[in-house]
């Protein structure tokens, strides 16, 4: 069932099936449809609501400047649609999300499962900085589009190779995604929490619920480190790396993805 809820922003929501409620966040620049391949795996057994988070493709709204409106809308959802309490999967940005959602609202969160957290501000590397001067070079000639085409290439870069996964995907989507340039570079930028400034350690160990934390072997050596990071400041976390994965974990191994949601959920 497709819907816009004007209640909560006028986001653009896909909500389908029946069991256990299921929450999936997509990441900056994205759109609900990037996670559609995790939420088929789920149908079968689970209540699954995606969306196009505020100010992304069908959510008309100006840029979002923070993430801490994502984690309210986030919460809306859970509390409307989803019945009270969800299990909640996040990827990229949508993953910092998901964890700040479970940090502040852990009555509302069952369990967590994130892929490849966006922590390139807590770790920084020249490598991040190298990609954010040359898509920030055609963003401020104007060019938005081809400065988010820079930035999803170097974030879904297989590492050591020449592939990515932006390439790869279906024209459709890399339409969208560039469509949204707009709003990715106001939730790039530094002080939105999209780089994981908000999940220091005191944020990260008010987390009670199960957390499941996803690395795909092959993503860019930054968001290695920042993973490296939160596996050492979430010790009783789980922590999996999916071989062969990118940072797109969830589109190339959505049942890997499935799986660690399924889990968690037959336990509640």
């Amino acid at each position: 069932m497709t819907q816009v809820r004007p209640d909560i922003g006028g986001l653009h929501i896909e909500l389908s099936g029946d069991g256990p409620p299921v929450l999936l966040i997509h990441g900056a620049g994205a759109f609900a449809g990037i996670l559609d391949p995790v939420a088929q795996a789920l149908l079968p057994t689970h209540r699954v609501l995606g969306y196009d988070r505020r100010g992304f493709s069908r959510s008309k709204h100006p840029p979002v400047q923070r993430l801490q409106t994502h984690v309210e809308d986030a919460l809306a959802l859970i509390e409307g649609p989803l019945g009270g309490r969800a299990h909640v999967l996040g990827w990229s940005a949508g993953a910092n999300i998901a964890l700040m959602l479970a940090a502040a609202h852990p009555d509302r969160v069952a369990s967590v499962v994130v892929c490849e957290p966006s922590l390139l501000l807590r770790v920084p590397r020249l490598e991040t900085i190298g990609a954010l001067v040359r898509w920030e070079s055609k963003r401020l000639r104007g060019d938005g589009e081809a400065a988010a085409a820079i930035f999803y290439r170097w974030v879904s870069q297989y590492r050591g190779t020449a592939r990515n996964a932006f390439d790869e995907y279906p024209k459709a989507w890399q339409d969208i995604l560039l469509g949204n340039h707009a709003a990715l570079f106001v939730e790039a930028r530094i002080g939105s929490g999209a780089g994981g400034e908000f999940l220091g350690p005191r944020t990260l160990a008010r987390i009670g619920c199960a957390v499941h934390v996803l690395r795909g072997a092959s993503s860019a050596a930054p968001f290695q480190a920042g993973l490296d990071r939160i596996e050492r400041q979430m010790p009783r976390a789980r922590h999996s790396v999916i071989d062969g994965a990118s940072h797109m974990v969830p589109t190339d191994a959505p049942e890997a993805v499935a799986a660690a949601v399924r889990e968690f959920a037959a336990k509640d």
